[in-house]
């Protein structure tokens, strides 16, 4: 969601940061990720809840947010691992695709 709080910030960085989809492309290209996006999600929902449509100048908090993340299995886990704290409210989904790029 747009508004997931990010764990570990004080003060006006807690009340003004960048989203957690920005924390989690910093902490990606910190850990030298392949490949890290965040897509612009239009419209949508998250389990169940009411359906939220994205405008230029507001973004509803609860705004479905996706970051990918492409590299090898274990660079990911790590990933994951080092990232812990941030993932404490994401809902995570691996793909390991086959041995040939498309």
């Amino acid at each position: 969601q747009h508004g997931t709080p990010v764990a570990g910030r004080q003060g006006w960085r807690k009340l003004l940061g960048q989203t957690l989809a920005h924390e989690l492309l910093k902490a990606a290209k910190a850990l030298h990720i392949e490949q890290a996006i965040a897509f612009n999600v239009t419209a949508g929902y998250l389990r169940g809840d009411a359906l939220h449509h994205g405008h230029v100048e507001h973004m509803d908090l609860k705004h479905p947010q996706c970051v990918e993340l492409i590299d090898s299995p274990d660079q990911i886990a790590r990933f994951l691992e080092q990232n812990q704290p941030l993932l404490t409210q994401v809902r995570v989904l691996l793909r390991e695709s086959g041995n040939g790029e498309l």
